[in-house]
């Protein structure tokens, strides 16, 4: 029988199991370089969003693969946390109010460099669609589809100029023996 003096044993810390979130770091190499602010068109920015929307995705998606193992340390450390916070919030807030305006003035910098780093992480997403062999495979098929339909409009169109020809034939001997 348990008596109310004994202790709850928690459960061992579960192994981390190994995830995506260690990628491999993005090749710069690969990228486009990126300009500044100033220097890239309106094209260039239109081209690098939808790049950096790509990379944004792929991020978004490594991240919430780590959430279930951050969410069991999180259970784990909860109430060492509700203990600390108070202390912990206002020290925050200070450091916060005294490092505002450094984080207002670089703002646009970071924006610019983390739309580059998105960009480039999205254009190794697209290289790596477009370079695939199920991309190439419809592709292919693509063509040969294209190529059978431009073959059927052309038979399509003699046909039906023969059948115009035959009518107008068709007509004029009828007109004839009128």
């Amino acid at each position: 029988m348990a008596t109310a003096t004994q202790t709850r044993k928690t459960p061992a810390k579960p192994k981390p199991k190994a995830t995506t979130a260690a990628r491999k770091p993005v090749q710069k190499a690969a990228a486009k370089p990126a300009s500044k602010p100033a220097e890239r068109g309106v094209r260039d920015l239109v081209v690098d969003s939808a790049y950096a929307t790509i990379g944004l995705t792929d991020s978004a998606v490594a991240v919430l693969k780590t959430l279930p193992l951050k969410a069991a340390e999180l259970r784990e450390e909860a109430p060492v946390i509700v203990k600390t916070a108070p202390k912990q919030a206002t020290e925050r807030v200070q450091a916060v109010a005294a490092q505002g305006k450094a984080v207002a003035a670089e703002f646009r910098t970071q924006a610019d460099q983390r739309l580059g780093t998105l960009a480039a992480r999205g254009r190794e997403v697209v290289g790596k669609v477009q370079n695939s062999a199920a991309t190439k495979r419809a592709l292919d098929q693509s063509r040969i589809a294209r190529s059978q339909v431009k073959a059927a409009a052309t038979s399509v169109r003699k046909a039906v100029g023969a059948g115009v020809q035959a009518a107008d034939v068709a007509a004029d001997k009828v007109g004839a023996t009128a």
